[in-house]
């Protein structure tokens, strides 16, 4: 009996030259090469940018300052500190004459390229604000400073526009006391002479919402001529008249350009609070304010001065000074400028350069008020 052995199959001639990798695709294997070589960069890339900074050598004047601003961390409690806790009230000061003291001897550029000195700040304050908040709170401490010195100059403008303003109204001339039926306009009722009340300051200086205006309840100026009396039944008898001329319409323009220069700077700090600083602020702290309504707050201020039965002492007529100056300016028309006042554009890079210091900017920009007026 014949058995048949088993047959073996057959192998093809073409495999029997091919690797252990013959059955890969060649166009995976050229991918994973490029891959490969793809990680290989990545890594060396990564090794390139975790080199480290070099070290920043502080010379003798900066050693100094930052001995003081650690003597003054030192009187502070660090321990109740936490890495959400805003930078505390009492030390912003002393970082801000830090920093300054620091600029003045160091290149800015240098202390971004090299380590040390925004490490210096977190070690003291117990590493519980980092490099990155360290540098958010100096910008938000120099926008602060900077919009508090503009604040200053304003009100400073404010309050002595209104007292010219107030030397501008006197009896009305015999000529302009009656007033005809076709020409009978709005006449405000507030008093003059007196210094801008404290009500009408704090819609200046403070940032409120916006209330219900109520008339104020003031009593005539006394004067030898007649009592505000109507005459007739249209005709209206003046007692006082507003001088405008062309120095208190450039102060007035001059005045509101410079409102919308602080509001600005005022929303660019609100904008770098972050959600730990607003936590102990209230709203009207932080909202963005609103130049046009800052700028209606100022003429709601100077409507205040005006006294009952003023030719040309209303709203109106501070309207029509605004609109009139800036027709005047656009015409290209000279006039003589504002004695003892610098432009809106120097005043701000005035402010500016003390940014650092908000009573440097303050103490500056009321030197500047208190000429205007002598």
């Amino acid at each position: 009996m014949i058995i048949d052995s088993p047959r073996s199959v057959p192998t093809p001639a073409a495999n029997l030259d091919q690797g252990p990798s013959s059955s890969q695709p060649k166009d995976t294997l050229q991918n994973e090469d490029r891959e490969t070589a793809g990680d290989t960069a990545t890594e060396a890339k990564k090794v390139r940018n975790i080199v480290p900074k070099a070290a920043w050598v502080p010379n003798s004047q900066s050693v100094s300052v930052m001995e003081i601003f650690k003597n003054e961390v030192s009187k502070f409690d660090i321990s109740s500190l936490k890495k959400t806790s805003p930078y505390p009230t009492v030390l912003e000061q002393p970082l801000l004459d830090l920093h300054k003291e620091i600029l003045a001897h160091n290149d800015p550029k240098e202390l971004n390229r090299t380590t040390g000195y925004y490490e210096f700040i977190s070690s003291c304050l117990g590493s519980h604000f980092p490099v990155g908040r360290i540098k958010t709170n100096i910008a938000r401490l120099q926008a602060k400073a900077n919009c508090s010195g503009m604040k200053a100059h304003l009100l400073g403008l404010y309050q002595s526009f209104c007292r010219d303003l107030s030397t501008a109204i006197i009896p009305c001339p015999e000529d302009k006391k009656f007033l005809k039926p076709k020409d009978k306009k709005e006449v405000s009722t507030s008093v003059a002479g007196e210094e801008p009340d404290a009500s009408a300051e704090q819609m200046l200086v403070q940032q409120q919402e916006p209330s219900e205006e109520k008339e104020p309840e003031a009593s005539a100026p006394t004067s030898d001529g007649p009592s505000p009396a109507v005459v007739g039944a249209e005709t209206i008898e003046f007692v006082w008249y507003c001088k405008w001329n062309l120095q208190l319409r450039q102060r007035l323009v001059e005045l509101l350009d410079f409102c919308v220069q602080w509001a600005n700077a005022e929303n660019d700090y609100r904008g770098k609070l972050v959600l730990a600083d607003k936590k102990d602020m209230s709203p009207d702290q932080y909202v963005e304010l609103i130049s046009a309504v800052e700028q209606e707050k100022i003429i709601d201020g100077i409507c205040s001065i005006f006294p009952k039965q003023c030719l040309d002492g209303d709203r109106a007529a501070v309207k029509k000074a605004i609109k009139t100056e800036r027709a005047r300016v656009k015409r290209g028309v000279s006039g003589t400028a504002s004695k003892g006042h610098a432009s809106v554009t120097a005043v701000v890079a005035t402010v500016a350069a003390s940014s650092v210091s908000p009573t440097a900017g303050a103490d500056t920009v009321s030197q500047n008020a208190n000429n205007s007026t002598s």
